[in-house]
């Protein structure tokens, strides 16, 4: 069942990408380098995060990489547990913002 997101003020919340110039109904998300440019530089949204839906093995106590499930997971910006105001219960966490603009986190 689908329930509603658990910040304040859901219905606010954007979904943004970029149009594929030449290719009707397609669409690409931001890159590192251009998510950050956007978090750093808005002046238009209260606050930027960004997530990127990817594919996992987890092989928890198995002998090897071809008896591991497969999993979808969710690598998210630090920005979106202070943007929800929540804290991660799982999973692997770092506050660490990279410097450098080209640089991945």
């Amino acid at each position: 069942m689908l329930q509603p997101l658990p910040v304040k003020d859901p219905h606010t919340i954007v979904d943004v990408f970029q149009n594929i110039e030449n290719e009707s109904g397609s669409y690409r998300s931001f890159s590192y380098p251009e998510y950050v440019a956007l978090r750093d530089y808005n002046n238009v949204f209260s606050g930027v995060i960004a997530y990127s839906w990817t594919q996992v093995a987890l092989s928890i106590g198995r002998n090897t990489d071809s008896d591991a499930d497969q999993a979808e997971g969710l690598l998210v910006s630090e920005t979106i547990f202070s943007f929800w105001e929540a804290k991660p219960r799982g999973g692997a966490y770092s506050s660490r913002r990279a410097s450098n603009l080209g640089q991945n986190p």
